[in-house]
């Protein structure tokens, strides 16, 4: 927001108000006096809105949202006199307090430069996120907590960031960076942004960096992401359940080498939370950053699923939207009866094409959130073999029973919908055909990572495995196919080995150089090694 001249009205404010008084709360977040006292009589004039009521949405916006310094800062006149007309309208008195009403729709209004501020409550903040869900990706985000009255503040900025053709030596990546920049960030926060994006694109894996941030007392998390929706909701979850308070956060974006638009993320944890449950919040955040979220998190967010459900429900997801396909004898036969490698990797496209063509990305995610119960249900069939925290694995006939009653549930849920039973049915398959997974410490490249079985029939109550393995690296493939040339991309082709196959995906947004490259992790679980955050550095907050 582009800050204007503030003339001076008459009589001029004292330069002493009264403790208790709006002016001198307007004075101690940074809001020129004069320029709230402009404010108010001119609405006031308005006949809309009495000075008394826009006194008390001054009240609410400088005490109750948990807005910034530098927010008032550089406010204009008319942007204030939007913002206080918003809150104005859509407040009732409460406990002898005014408040924002919780039962209405979000208050939304722009500011200067087009930039877009909305304001929900408790009843309300749901409901907002969905319907901003698809517009903060690529933009410059601010997300505010007002505790005191569970008010959520989002301000979502246009500046667009530089051209892959602009970004010479000495240029700056950031969007806000630029000439258009609807905020003229503090140097101190500049550089520390620019000093993070060099540190983060020299690392193998994704960075996170903890630093205190002394001047507002908070606990400052920083990383790299370049998620295609919000992640707010889940980690505001993640750090809930662990009795830590997300106060606010930021998302400033810029264009990496390769042309893409990703995001630098601040996020600050009210206090100083403690050792362990910081740790824990850092291990999930980095598990988090090694897949790709999507609609499956509103089963997350809502309660229906736990943390690791979550993440077993995303790499299910990628699973079958993967591998998914329909053992025919037909297609074996074919496959079985072409003896050059190139006709057999073509038959396998052509395949997997035809598949992809009925489990499509929509049509797997709608049958695995109209059934979360049979995603608990795998899950927990999951863990009882592959847990580390479990006492003893769960031997093969309890697991094939298990899967058994688990497919006949499936069978029944789906009666009338083929394609959708096929689904949970082939997702047994992350049950009976993993050998192991690795718990992949935070310094290695997967995050997840799992070894399947062979190219191999089996009994008719446990799905068979495909007769085409993915082509993966030379270290992820086993000793036969060691000398396999290695691809980031999941094409199909035969095991000559027809013993194992495994599956080792890259994770981390640092190692993809287009939306189509690396495919995100396939696996299992949530590891429990702590992440290792670099030590803390004395950087002064934003505001």
């Amino acid at each position: 927001m582009s800050g204007s001249p503030n003339p001076t009205i008459g009589p001029a404010v004292s330069a002493d108000p009264e403790p208790n008084s709006v002016l001198r709360i307007a004075q101690q977040t940074s809001l020129d006096p004069n320029l709230l006292y402009e404010a108010v009589i001119e609405l006031s004039n308005e006949g809309l809105l009495t000075a008394g009521c826009v006194n008390h949405a001054a009240r609410i916006l400088l005490t109750q949202l948990g807005l910034p310094a530098y927010f008032f800062r550089h406010i204009s006149k008319d942007a204030l006199k939007r913002v206080l007309r918003a809150i104005g309208t859509n407040m009732q008195r409460e406990n002898g307090e005014f408040v924002l009403r919780g039962a209405v729709s979000e208050v939304q209004f722009d500011v200067d430069g087009g930039v877009q501020v909305r304001i929900a409550t408790a009843q309300t903040r749901d409901r907002m996120e969905v319907v901003l869900n698809p517009v903060m990706a690529g933009h410059r985000v601010e997300y505010y907590f007002g505790p005191d009255h569970q008010y959520y503040t989002y301000i979502i900025r246009p500046d667009p960031c530089p051209k892959t053709a602009e970004l010479e030596p000495g240029v700056s990546a950031f969007a806000f960076a630029g000439p258009t920049a609807s905020e003229q960030m503090p140097p101190v926060t500049r550089k520390r942004y620019e000093n993070f994006l060099r540190r983060a694109l020299d690392s193998v894996v994704p960075l996170i960096e903890v630093t205190e941030s002394e001047r507002t007392r908070e606990t400052r998390i920083m990383f790299r992401e370049d998620f295609n929706r919000s992640t707010v909701p889940v980690i505001r979850r993640m750090m809930g359940d662990l009795g830590i308070t997300l106060g606010r956060a930021y998302w400033e974006t810029f264009r990496n080498p390769v042309g893409r638009m990703e995001s630098i993320c601040s996020l600050y944890l009210q206090g100083k939370p403690a050792a362990a449950r910081l740790r824990q919040a850092l291990d999930q955040l980095q598990s988090l950053l090694a897949i790709q979220p999507n609609e499956l998190d509103q089963l997350y967010v809502g309660g229906v699923l736990t943390l690791d459900e979550y993440f077993f429900s995303l790499n299910a997801f990628a699973f079958i939207h993967s591998f998914i396909h329909k053992d025919l004898p037909a297609d074996r036969d074919i496959m079985e009866g072409l003896g050059r490698p190139d006709l057999r990797d073509a038959m396998a496209k052509r395949v997997f094409d035809s598949n992809r063509a009925e489990y499509t990305r929509k049509v797997i995610l709608n049958t695995m959130l109209g059934q979360p119960d049979l995603l608990k249900q795998l899950h927990e069939l999951f863990s009882r073999r592959f847990n580390p925290r479990r006492r003893a694995a769960a031997s093969g006939r309890t697991v094939t029973r298990a899967l058994e009653a688990f497919n006949r549930r499936a069978a029944i849920a789906f009666l009338d919908d083929k394609t959708a039973c096929d689904i949970f049915t082939f997702m047994g398959r992350l049950v009976t055909d993993t050998l192991k997974t690795s718990r992949r410490p935070s310094s290695t490249r997967s995050r997840f990572s799992a070894r399947f079985t062979a190219c191999s029939s089996s009994s008719a109550s446990t799905p068979s495995a495909p007769t085409c393995a993915p082509r993966t690296s030379p270290a992820a493939a086993c000793g036969s196919c060691a000398s396999r040339q290695a691809t980031t991309t999941p094409s199909w082709t035969t095991c000559p080995c027809s013993t194992t196959r495994s599956v080792r995906w890259r994770s981390g947004s640092n190692t993809r150089t287009s939306p189509r490259a690396a495919p995100r992790p396939l696996s299992s679980r949530t590891p429990n090694t702590p992440v290792t955050a670099s030590a803390p550095r004395s950087i002064s907050p934003r505001a």
